[in-house]
């Protein structure tokens, strides 16, 4: 897919920073594309072997897919990757399986500057941008690497910190990660390196180094096993590390010569994030100035400031202090360089020990380069063979040097004597040679080949001596430099590895491999083993305290649950029911002041007093005894209870708490409905007993399926007189469509010759007025077995088909009654259980420890004690006013209210709490005058409908009030842009205790709604609600002008 242009724009022509990318043919087994990167990667790092690749590996870590010369796809390193950590079959697979197409593509001749191609890849996620000519053909390859080495940096990058721009979600893995597992990080992160640390804790978790999707494509082409093969032999060595406070310009200029990653750590080492190529783009584009102007301008201000006092008060310390930085820079610059030559040179080296076992070809190049990087006259290897006699086995000499290799019988007694004076490990490191005293043959040796400096690294096969590795300078003396012998040792350890490597590998590798494992294996686990050992013990002490911490907090809960004992009394006497809380003991731990009225016992009287002492052998002590018993947490019955000599019906519902060591009871009065169903009950007895002795209509109906014969009592229930029913069928006397139903049921039965029972239909009477009947045949047949029709009855059952439409009327109801005590249980249950246990909490806390903690701790709990008492005094004035308006007890007291003051004053409080601050939006049209109306209604009204709005809706949305004042009434309407209302709560929306199916863990009590249905109605007003789940609700309320307007369903 190409992009399309804007055809003023041009393109970044295609360069040196956007090659040709690896092309390959659809159907390339994916076997053969990882040969080409494998191949592609060890060029380029043999130019530059430097940690983190060179700007081009991006291309390199990706194939441009064609169909014939049409681009197909485009597949990754990290789309391989994938395939690994999944443990695909590789050799199997085709590219066409992992490539990723469409392709998102540029035209040569359409824009491709920083700022489109950084929009591209933001859009569509991809780090890639091929780049097309006129006829479709690939002529290059954009990258986030590419753009940067475009792209010239700007000033605002010496504003911006290195920490405004690192990436701190990144994949990261220990040194004992197995290549497998980097892989799969790799899969599941999406990122095509993982960063290796030192510990995954934070306090040690010190940069070690990373590794690229490259590098286990690498490891997988070279058939090791990515499970056997840890992460410290595949990351790269660590580069440059950035602090956090560096500026980007100076991190601009590290990464443009040649790092993709730049790791960022603190003072202590400690590994903070990742710097990439993608984010430093981003921060070379220009919209970030727009977005921050007033960071720019303080920035500016800022920087202005302390210019004028460095330029006053510091001048001459600052030119101190860039005088040694620079010094300090050029000596860190050279130590680089230096560092870098002899970088690449061992990677060069230990590349070519795991790619060959061709040791001459690893010693003849490494003596070539080494002298080429040391810029010395003379580089050999001197090898002592078993037979005690001595070679060298290859040399480099300078065109103006003398070669030794072919006279080196010529000096047999200066090598036997070097031999002898060497063990491994020893150096000698001469930088003149007439400044040391050494043995007379080798000073003649040595003098005869004009050698001024000499430099000897012993190179060891175990724990012998093998051979030297040697440097001369014959031009003048030259003292050897550490990072110059660190070099040769370093050399010296690796031909030592390509030595033994070459000598032992195609009979011991497999079996020194699998020890290697084994050995690693064994020690990891054993390691682990005693982490394990040592956190079990950790694990067993803490919950020993901890549990020792949980006796005494249960001690301390339990005097705290006494002293709660009033606010807990204040909760329950609100409670329309008998209430009362008992202990695993069935002792009274307290009633309710409801119950103490009824039973007109005082409280105190109950105290410790075993269930039933009122009553003995009451069944409410059975109930609750059944309760403690069983597992279930809680149970509901019903029971008869006389009070004042009055059997009266109660429905118990008993909770337990505690742990099961107590429970919570409520006792509703359900005499009165239980009396009506009961009556009910007896209605439809007595109904049913007056249809038994009623006189049946008895028909009889021919072949023709017309009345042959009716009954007297069909007068009694038509109106027709027995002689206008015969000769006519039930069709004649029935509705068009109740007709037909009713003939298609009789024809099917007369097809099967069956008997019909309770077949209803609707007839009409002579005066026009429907019933409807129930009708019974049976076939009638001759003595030949010849049917002759049907004969049966029926009986009128209109009034019963309206008995039965209010009894399922009667039986909805209970259900709603139900669910309501159902709900009313499990809001108190649960809405007044946590905020107890707080107070709870935090009065212990304050009696135990409060000398201990400073006023401004100890006023904290306080104010958390308050919160919470203020919000269940809030859920108890819910209650009671829901109560009051169920009892029709609300009043409304209207009052001349300064409407536009008091909305703004109510969304000012609101907006106190938001989070985030100052979300709620008000709009207010219309006069600024009083109004009529009842102040604390209308802030109950108003109050809830927009705390729902906030709770309901995300945090980044605006819900808003909008007032409107209108000559005779005034509209409220809020709305929100939240979870919105399922259209099946619409219509119990107002109910007390419901809540809509979608509200999830968002906590509520169900009344809100209510209170505002019952508010609006105090008013004479209406209230309107339209909502659409996941989008919004709009609810719309109207209150009359002058506050005595009449109410409206």
């Amino acid at each position: 897919m190409v992009v399309p242009a804007n055809p003023q724009d041009s393109l970044m022509p295609p360069s040196d920073n956007h090659p040709i990318p690896l092309r390959v043919e659809r159907g390339t087994p994916l076997s053969r594309v990882i040969h080409l990167i494998c191949d592609s990667l060890n060029e380029a790092q043999a130019l530059s072997p430097v940690w983190g690749g060179t700007a081009h590996l991006g291309e390199i870590g990706c194939v441009v897919v064609t169909d014939n010369t049409a681009l197909a796809g485009i597949a990754t390193a990290l789309d391989i990757v994938c395939q690994l950590a999944r443990g695909a079959a590789v050799a199997t697979l085709a590219v066409d399986e992992v490539m990723t197409h469409p392709v998102i593509t540029v035209g040569v001749d359409q824009p491709a500057d920083p700022q489109t191609v950084l929009a591209l890849c933001q859009t569509h996620g991809i780090h890639h941008l091929p780049v097309l000519d006129e006829q479709r053909q690939i002529v290059g390859l954009i990258t986030s690497a590419s753009v940067m080495q475009e792209t010239a940096p700007t000033n605002w990058l010496k504003l911006q910190p290195v920490a405004a721009r690192m990436v701190t979600a990144v994949p990261t893995a220990g040194l004992e990660a197995s290549g497998l597992q980097l892989a799969q990080l790799m899969q599941q992160w999406r990122r095509s390196y993982v960063v290796i640390l030192q510990s995954q804790e934070a306090e040690t978790s010190r940069f070690l180094g990373i590794v690229t999707a490259v590098d286990v494509i690498r490891l997988h082409h070279q058939g090791i096993c990515l499970e056997a093969t840890s992460a410290s032999a595949l990351m790269s060595d660590p580069p440059l590390c950035l602090h956090p406070s560096d500026s980007l310009w100076f991190a601009y200029g590290e990464m443009k010569q040649q790092w993709s990653y730049l790791p960022v750590c603190n003072e202590a080492g400690h590994f903070l994030g990742l710097l990439t190529a993608m984010a430093m783009v981003e921060a070379l584009d220009p919209a970030g100035l727009s977005s921050h102007p007033g960071q720019l301008r303080q920035t500016l201000r800022r920087v202005e400031t302390d210019k004028v006092d460095l330029l006053q008060n510091r001048n001459s310390e600052l030119e101190r202090q860039v005088s040694r930085r620079t010094a300090q820079l050029q000596e860190q610059s050279q130590r680089m360089q230096e560092e870098l030559r002899s970088s690449r040179l061992l990677a060069a080296t230990a590349l070519r020990i795991q790619r060959s076992l061709d040791l001459a070809e690893i010693l003849e190049i490494t003596v070539q380069e080494m002298r080429q990087l040391l810029q010395c006259d003379r580089t050999f290897i001197y090898r002592l063979q078993p037979s005690q006699t001595q070679t060298i086995e290859v040399e480099s000499v300078a065109d103006q040097a003398l070669s030794i290799r072919s006279q080196s019988t010529d000096y047999q007694p200066y090598f036997q004597d070097l031999f002898q004076a060497y063990h491994p490990g020893e150096i000698q490191a001469i930088a003149d040679l007439a400044e040391v005293d050494l043995p007379s043959s080798c000073t003649t040796v040595l003098e005869q080949l004009g050698v001024q400096a000499n430099l000897v690294i012993p190179i060891s096969k175990g724990n012998d001596l093998w051979g030297l590795l040697v440097a001369q300078h014959c031009a003048n003396s030259r003292p050897w430099q550490s990072w110059e012998i660190s070099l040769l040792k370093h050399l010296a350890t690796q031909v030592s590895i390509a030595i033994q490597k070459s000598a032992l590998y195609e009979q011991l590798q497999a079996e020194l491999n699998e020890r290697r494992l084994a050995e690693q294996a064994l020690t990891q686990a054993n390691e682990e083993l005693e982490a394990r050992v040592e956190d079990r013990t950790a694990s067993l002490r803490q919950a020993n305290e901890q549990m020792q911490a949980e006796i005494a907090e249960r001690r301390r809960a339990e005097e705290a649950l006494r002293q709660a004992k009033d606010q807990m009394q204040a909760v329950l006497d609100a409670v329309p029911g008998l209430v009362s809380w008992i202990d695993g003991n069935l002792n009274y731990l307290g009633v309710n002041q409801h119950l103490t009225k009824v039973f007109q016992v005082p409280g105190d009287e109950f105290l410790g007093q075993e269930i039933g002492f009122l009553n003995p052998g009451h069944e409410f002590g059975d109930v609750i005894r059944h309760l403690f018993h069983s597992p279930e947490p809680a149970i509901s019955k019903e029971i008869t209870v006389w009070i004042h000599q009055q059997p009266r019906t109660y429905l118990i519902a008993a909770q337990k708490y505690d742990h099961d060591q107590a429970a919570v009871c409520i006792g509703i009065d359900v005499t009165e409905h239980r009396q009506a169903e009961a009556a009910l009950r007896k209605s439809e007895a007595r109904f049913q007993q007056l249809v038994e002795q009623t006189n049946e209509w008895v028909w009889e109906i021919d072949r023709d399926l017309a009345f042959s014969y009716v009954n007297p009592k069909a007068e009694d229930l038509l109106g027709y007189a027995a002689g206008e029913l015969v000769g006519h069928q039930f069709q004649d006397f029935m509705p068009e469509d109740a007709a037909i139903r009713f003939m298609t049921v009789l024809e099917h039965a007369v097809a099967k010759r069956e008997p019909f029972d309770h077949l209803e239909q609707t007839v009409l009477h002579k005066d026009g007025h429907a019933m409807i009947l129930e009708s019974s045949g049976t076939p009638v047949f001759s003595a030949d077995g010849v049917w002759q029709g049907y004969w049966g009855i029926a009986r009128d059952i209109t009034e019963r088909k309206q008995i039965e439409h209010n009894i399922r009327k009667a039986l909805t109801k209970e259900r709603e009654l139900s669910e309501l005590k159902t709900r009313f249980i499990s809001m108190a249950s649960h809405e007044f259980r946590t905020p107890l246990t707080t107070i709870m909490a935090s009065a212990e806390s304050l009696e135990h420890y409060r000398h201990k903690w400073s006023e401004d701790k100890i006023l904290t709990y306080l104010k958390r004690i308050q919160k919470t008492t203020q919000h269940m005094n809030g859920l108890l004035n819910d209650v009671l006013t829901v109560g009051k308006a169920n009892a029709g007890k609300m009043e409304c007291h209207p009052a001349p209210i300064a409407l536009a003051d008091f909305c703004h004053d109510l969304v000012t409080e609101l907006n106190l709490g938001a989070s985030p601050p100052d979300r709620l939006m008000l709009t207010y049209q219309g006069p600024a005058t009083n109004v009529m109306a009842d102040e604390k209604l209308l802030r109950q009204m108003l109050g809830n409908l927009l705390s729902n709005a906030l709770k309901y809706s995300p945090a980044d949305t605006q819900p808003y009030l909008d007032v409107t004042v209108q000559t005779d009434q005034i509209r409220f309407v809020v709305q929100d842009h939240g979870i919105g209302i399922p259209p099946d709560d619409l219509k119990r929306l107002f109910e007390p205790f419901h809540r809509a199916s979608n509200v999830g863990n968002i906590a509520g009590t169900g009344l809100g709604l209510a209170i505002v249905k019952k508010s609006v109605d105090a008013h004479g007003g209406d209230i309107y609600v339209a909502s659409e789940a996941n989008v919004g609700t709009t609810f719309t309320i109207t209150l009359p002008l002058d506050g005595a307007g009449t109410h409206h369903d």
